[in-house]
């Protein structure tokens, strides 16, 4: 893996053959309270996304979401990803703020 940005290296471990794994799951996932917060973390993955992904939308992959297990997975491990660049952003969001 070239380059991963912190946040989402967190939610990363290696597996026992070198596999890398998420860490969330079906159990452990990101719920946003509303559409506007839904909104906010997926604007900060989209491009990120759709650079991973190329031919692919974000609104693509929330789309078969709705009947593929896989693709719901790979939906919830990017949500994942926005939650923890959310979390790091968080601080100089606040004292932007402040100033």
């Amino acid at each position: 893996m070239d380059h991963v940005d912190p946040p989402a290296q967190q939610l990363q471990r290696e597996s026992h053959d070198g596999e890398i794994e998420m860490l969330s799951n079906s159990h452990h996932h990101v719920d946003p309270a509303d559409d506007a917060e839904r909104a906010y973390l997926e604007s900060l993955i989209r491009e990120w996304f759709e650079r991973c992904h190329p031919g692919e939308t974000l609104d693509d992959l929330k789309r078969r979401a709705s009947f593929s297990k896989e693709d719901r997975g790979l939906l919830r491990d990017w949500m994942a990803v926005a939650a923890a660049r959310s979390a790091a952003d968080r601080p100089a969001r606040l004292s932007a703020r402040a100033a």
